[in-house]
């Protein structure tokens, strides 16, 4: 018995430290070398805080007349989500910029959203990246108020030396088309150091056809028209930005429902208000529900897929008046990556009413706007 339990334990050790066959070495092999890729490439930081500063130039101009060389500092803080390792949302980029003029000072604060992108790692841990945001500049009052404000975007440019520390070059413009003629604007360009606060993780990256929520973004033209007792009225376009939620349920391989999207538009430039009296910050804020369907083509180049999709929903207008309308959005785009896709979007909302215009005169206004935007999605 005590020899038979001898060659049952040799047997077990041979099989344990036996060498591994060519085939079990390869499956091995390739295990490892996908696994430890994969580490590599999605270490990120996926909801950093980041401090950032920089100093630079700064030169006022409109179309005839352009002030000389002044000097600029900025300090600034960020909440960025980074959706994988190469994109990301900078949900809010709040920035104090000081110009000093010869004898005097002055303090402009940015509100600012917008996205980052970063290339593959090229030397060590080093990538390059970019970003655009757009917002609003103060100078005065809070930012709702009607003290001096306006439509601001900054371009970046520059590399990520690790994941934590980077420096690049910027570019930043103000206008103040509002309050002075010529369409004046203000242009800092600046030298900026920053640093990202947060903790690197291994995240595996959805892809687009996967169940989920996505976000997306647009920038085009709102333009409206209204009928009033059959004479048609039409208006100039606005510029208009428009960012949403959506939550996405796959079917087949082909098709899918967005099951909701909730998104707004926001006009980049008040209005005035046809009673006279001063626009509000909700005057440029439409909020909107949707669903409908969504499908996708075959794949025809490496990861990239053409889509389409029809969002048929309700369309809110917040001042002066609450007001709902029948909305509905036509997109065609192409998903450039697993996690990435781009297109172009029309929107559209229409709303009948009957308004009392005097004693026993009732009439009828028809009103329809019609937004056309290009669009960036991604993966939430």
């Amino acid at each position: 018995m005590k020899k038979l339990s001898k060659y049952v334990a040799v047997a077990v050790m041979c099989v344990f430290i036996s060498p591994l066959t060519a085939q079990e070495e390869s499956f091995m092999n390739r295990m490892s070398s996908a696994f430890n890729t994969g580490s590599e490439e999605r270490l990120f930081k996926r909801n950093p805080f980041v401090l950032y500063m920089g100093a630079g130039t700064v030169i006022d101009k409109d179309d005839n007349w352009k002030s000389d060389r002044y000097h600029g500092v900025d300090i600034g803080v960020r909440w960025l989500h980074n959706f994988s390792p190469y994109f990301g949302w900078e949900v809010i980029d709040a920035k104090l910029i000081t110009f000093f003029f010869d004898k005097d000072t002055e303090f402009v604060g940015q509100f600012m959203t917008g996205f980052r992108g970063n290339t593959p790692k090229f030397a060590g841990k080093m990538s390059g990246y970019g970003a655009f945001r757009l917002g609003q500049w103060n100078a005065g009052g809070d930012l709702f108020s009607p003290a001096a404000k306006g439509f601001c975007y900054e371009l970046e440019f520059g590399v990520n030396f690790n994941h934590t520390i980077y420096a690049g070059l910027v570019f930043n413009q103000s206008r103040f088309s509002d309050y002075f003629p010529g369409n004046e604007r203000s242009n800092y360009s600046s030298f900026r150091l920053g640093f990202n606060f947060g903790t690197p993780e291994n995240h595996p990256v959805r892809n687009v056809t996967d169940d989920g929520w996505f976000a997306d973004f647009g920038i085009g033209s709102l333009k409206a028209v209204s009928i009033v007792n059959g004479n048609k009225t039409k208006y100039d376009g606005t510029a208009t930005a428009d960012f949403g939620f959506r939550f996405f349920k796959l079917y087949h391989e082909y098709f899918g429902w967005d099951v909701i999207k909730i998104k707004a538009l926001y006009g980049l430039k008040e209005q005035p208000r046809a009673s006279g009296e001063d626009p509000v910050f909700t005057d440029r804020i439409y909020p909107q529900i949707l669903t409908g369907a969504r499908g996708f083509s075959p794949v025809f180049h490496k990861e990239m897929r053409g889509y389409g999709a029809f969002r048929p929903g309700v369309g809110f207008s917040l001042s002066p008046d609450f007001k709902a309308s029948f909305a509905y959005e036509l997109e065609i785009g192409v998903h450039l990556t697993k996690s990435i896709y781009a297109g172009y979007a029309f929107h559209s909302m229409m709303r009948s009413e009957t308004v009392e215009a005097g004693p026993g005169n009732n009439i009828t206004v028809k009103s329809r706007s019609n937004y056309s935007a290009f669009r960036f999605g991604f993966v939430w």
